[in-house]
């Protein structure tokens, strides 16, 4: 649900705290080992640092999203 969100914050423009609702999916979804909801975290938390201007955060965040979708064997057109 905090990944949804997070997606609903950074379409209005609420990158911040798209930000914080990410990283809150991420630290759950990883305590429950949920890898598909650690990895969409870790995209929508990409995608709100990058429109924040943390471009080094984003690109390392991105990398990281990309490396759980391929080890889940979810292509790139399937990732959201």
């Amino acid at each position: 649900m905090r990944n949804i969100l997070g997606g609903v914050y950074l379409g209005q423009g609420r990158y911040t705290a798209a930000a914080d609702l990410h990283t809150e999916a991420h630290e759950i979804a990883t305590g429950v080992g949920y890898r598909i909801e650690t990895a969409r975290a870790l995209a929508g938390l990409s995608a709100a640092l990058r429109a924040c201007g943390d471009i080094e955060a984003a690109d390392a965040y991105r990398g990281r999203a990309a490396a759980e979708f391929d080890q889940l064997g979810i292509s790139s057109g399937n990732r959201t």
